[in-house]
C-alpha cells in the first residue's frame, strides 16, 4: 500500500511519455511495462498495479480508478474516453499538456510567495531574538532602578519570562498551536468562511480568482475536445476545484443547465466568481459550436493575469512588508526605549 498523493511531477512525465511511447506503436502493456521501472516510489507501486490489472484484461481507465489519490476523475474520465473513441493516446497528450501547464502555474505561484515567506520569517526571527536575549538583559536594569514600565514593555518581559523559565512548554504550545491553527483552517465546515475570505483578501483574491478561473476554464475545454457534453463536463470539474465557493457555484450551474437553462446565462447570476469579459467570450462560443476554443481562450487570458500578478507581487509587497516589519522594530524599540528615557531622566534630577 502507499499513503498520500504521488507528486504531480511524476504524474506529468508519465503521462506525457505513455502518450509518446503509444503513438510511436507500442502497445500498452508494453509501454508500461517500460514506464513502471522508469519512476519510483508510489507510483512505481501503483504503475505495478496497473499494469498486472491490464494484463488481466481490465481497460487502463479501470485500473486507475482504484488509485484515486494519484488520477483525479478528469484524469480517468480523459482515458475512458480515449479508450472508447479509439484516440488513447490523442487524450494522453492534451492530458500532458494540461498537467504540464498546471504544474508551470503552481511553480509561479509558489515561486512568488518565497520572497514575501522569508521576510516574515525574517521579521519573526528578529522578534524572538531580540525578546529572548536582548530583553532579558535590559530587565534587570530596569527593575535595579525600579522604572515604572510602560504596558508594552511589561507585556514582552512578561513573554520573555515565560519563554526562558518554560522553554519546552513554550515551545510546544508554539508547534501546537500552529499545527492546531492549520488543522482547523482545513476542516469542511470551515472552508466556506476561509474561503470567502481567500476571495476578499486584495491581491490574493486577485491570484485566487484566476487561478480558479484558469483552471475552470482549461478543464473545460480539455472535456468538451474529448467528447463529453457541457453537463458531464461541469459535473466533473466541480468535483476536482477546491475552492468550495467555485465548486458550489459549478454544481449550481450543473443543476441549471440539466434543467435546460443555457451556460451563459447561469454564469451571469454571478458575476463576482465569473467576469462579465469570460461571460461575453463564453456567449461567442456558446452560439457558434466553439465552446471549447472559447474556454481555452478564457484560461489564456487567466492564467497570463496569474503571471503578471506573481512576477510584480514582489513589487507589490515590498511596501506592506517594509512598514509591517518597520512597525513591528519600532514597537521593539520603543518598548525598550521608552524605559531607558526614565531612567535618564532619574540622573537629572
Amino acid at each position: 500500500m502507499y499513503i498520500g498523493r504521488v507528486p504531480q511531477k511524476q504524474i506529468l512525465f508519465f503521462t506525457k511519455n505513455l502518450s509518446i511511447m503509444l503513438q510511436s506503436g507500442s502497445t500498452l502493456p508494453e509501454a508500461l511495462a517500460v514506464l513502471k521501472t522508469q519512476v519510483k516510489g508510489r507510483l512505481r507501486f501503483i504503475l505495478d498495479d496497473v499494469y498486472q490489472s491490464i494484463n488481466t484484461g481490465q481497460k487502463l481507465s479501470e485500473a486507475l480508478r482504484r488509485h484515486k489519490k494519484a488520477f483525479s476523475d478528469i484524469y480517468t474520465n480523459m482515458i475512458a474516453i480515449g479508450e472508447e473513441s479509439g484516440k488513447l493516446d490523442q487524450n494522453l497528450e492534451h492530458l500532458g499538456r494540461q498537467l504540464e501547464k498546471n504544474y508551470e502555474l503552481k511553480k509561479k505561484v509558489i515561486g512568488a510567495l518565497i520572497y514575501p515567506s522569508i521576510v516574515c520569517i525574517g521579521g519573526i526571527i528578529l522578534s524572538l531574538g531580540i525578546a529572548l536575549f536582548v530583553l532579558p538583559k535590559v530587565a534587570k536594569l530596569f527593575q535595579n532602578f525600579k522604572v515604572e514600565l510602560p504596558l508594552t514593555t511589561r507585556v514582552l518581559i512578561s513573554v520573555s519570562t515565560f519563554f526562558q523559565t518554560h522553554g519546552i512548554l513554550a515551545a510546544f504550545l508554539v508547534v501546537g498551536g500552529s499545527v492546531a491553527l492549520v488543522w482547523t483552517l482545513r476542516r469542511e465546515r470551515l472552508r466556506p468562511l476561509t474561503h470567502w475570505v481567500i476571495l476578499h483578501t486584495p491581491i490574493i483574491s486577485s491570484i485566487s480568482i484566476h487561478l480558479n478561473l484558469t483552471l475552470i476554464c482549461r478543464t473545460l475545454s480539455l472535456l468538451l475536445k474529448s467528447g463529453l457534453t457541457i453537463d458531464e463536463s461541469i459535473s466533473i470539474c466541480a468535483k476536482t476545484i477546491h475552492n468550495i465557493r467555485y465548486k458550489k457555484f459549478l454544481e449550481f450551474v450543473y443543476q441549471k443547465i440539466k434543467a435546460g437553462d443555457s451556460l451563459t446565462d447561469t454564469l451571469r447570476q454571478n458575476t463576482h466568481l465569473f467576469p462579465p469579459t469570460d461571460i461575453q467570450i463564453i456567449s461567442v462560443g456558446e452560439s457558434s459550436g466553439t465552446l471549447s476554443h472559447s474556454l481555452e481562450f478564457c484560461s489564456t487570458i487567466h492564467e497570463d493575469e496569474v503571471d503578471s500578478i506573481t512576477k510584480n507581487l514582489a513589487t507589490i509587497l515590498e511596501p506592506i512588508l517594509l512598514v509591517a516589519i518597520g512597525l513591528l522594530v519600532g514597537f521593539l524599540a520603543l518598548s525598550i526605549i521608552t524605559p531607558l528615557y526614565s531612567i535618564t531622566g532619574q540622573f537629572h534630577r
